[in-house]
């Protein structure tokens, strides 16, 4: 997170666990929501408790919609 906070090309993933405990929204905090993107990481295991976690954060919907898509769109300039 100190290294998100550093630099503006920092992006950070939420890939591979769950967050629980408010760590979305603490990253949210203290990083932004411009540069948090979910991620799966893992094609073995089921993606659903990951997407949970952010979609029971307590954070708003914008924030919700860019770190589920609109980051990722903008990053890599998709056209979509």
């Amino acid at each position: 997170m100190r290294l998100a906070q550093a630099h503006a090309n920092v992006y950070m993933d939420l890939a591979g666990d769950v967050y629980t405990g408010g760590v979305v929204e603490a990253l949210v905090r203290e990083v932004g929501t411009d540069r948090i993107m979910f991620a799966s990481d893992m094609t073995w295991i089921d993606p659903r408790p990951q997407l949970g976690c952010i979609l029971d954060a307590d954070i708003s919907p914008e924030a919700k919609a860019k770190i589920l898509g609109e980051n990722v769109v903008r990053l890599f300039g998709l056209q979509i």
